[in-house]
């Protein structure tokens, strides 16, 4: 298995998974109320009520029980009305949970598990469903792919459902994590990872993320290095580097 890079993780920018990445929570902060974007572009997400930290399948995660629980983002997070991608990697029992919304006084799209459990995308009039029921209490990896007219739902690397989609407009106000806006169909369970991209992913690259959740951070050069130091404005700051964090075992 993988295991999350150390908070200090680097984003290796060169990788062709890194390009159109906007934002990028992993939600290995493991302690605090806020998360951090790792691209550096989008901003911080903040906790609202009840949100709070668990283990995950590979590191910290964060639960929501649902109850008026959220993560706030920035209003520029998300913000898009053509092409784009959302990942999120989460687990739950329950259905009719919200993964990721825009929605103020209009709806701008949101990527939630309807009434069973699938995953699906909505614009507030049109809906596009997967058909797999992922409220199984395992962890999943969800794909949302927006190619224009065009949608594409990925579900742990495979095709779930791909057809024409809710036409994504407006501008509704911040992004959340977790529910809508007032705290409304709020999701139940564990959220290992959030992504966003400006772009549709292809069926090859989320599968690739399925496998290879992790392969945009940066990963040293030998298996002997440990430590690393970044220059940052602050000064230099030594980073735990992940290397033997990133290794495959049992795979």
């Amino acid at each position: 298995m993988f295991l999350k890079p150390f908070r200090g993780a680097r984003l290796n920018r060169t990788h062709p998974l890194a390009r159109g990445l906007v934002a990028a929570y992993l939600f290995n902060e493991g302690g605090g109320n806020q998360v951090f974007d790792i691209t550096q572009i989008g901003g911080t997400g903040t906790f609202q009520n009840d949100v709070s930290w668990t283990a995950g399948i590979d590191g910290p995660a964060i639960n929501f029980p649902g109850s008026d629980d959220a993560i706030l983002l920035p209003n520029e997070v998300g913000n898009f009305t053509d092409d784009f991608s959302i990942v999120v990697r989460y687990k739950t029992s329950a259905v009719n949970g919200t993964l990721v919304s825009r929605i103020d006084i209009v709806t701008q799209y949101l990527f939630f598990l309807d009434g069973s459990g699938r995953i699906t995308l909505s614009d507030g009039v049109g809906f596009r469903a997967g058909v797999t029921n992922t409220s199984d209490g395992l962890w999943h990896t969800g794909v949302l792919a927006v190619d224009g007219a065009n949608s594409a739902i990925y579900l742990d690397g495979n095709d779930d459902n791909i057809s024409s989609t809710p036409t994504i407009t407006g501008d509704a106000g911040g992004a959340f994590i977790g529910a809508r806006r007032g705290t409304q169909v709020e999701f139940i369970g564990d959220m290992s990872y959030v992504y966003f991209f400006n772009r549709a992913l292809s069926a090859s690259e989320a599968a690739q993320l399925s496998s290879d959740r992790y392969a945009f951070i940066e990963r040293p050069l030998s298996k002997g290095a440990l430590f690393a130091e970044e220059i940052v404005a602050a000064g230099i700051v030594p980073i735990l580097e992940h290397h033997y964090r990133m290794t495959r075992n049992n795979e």
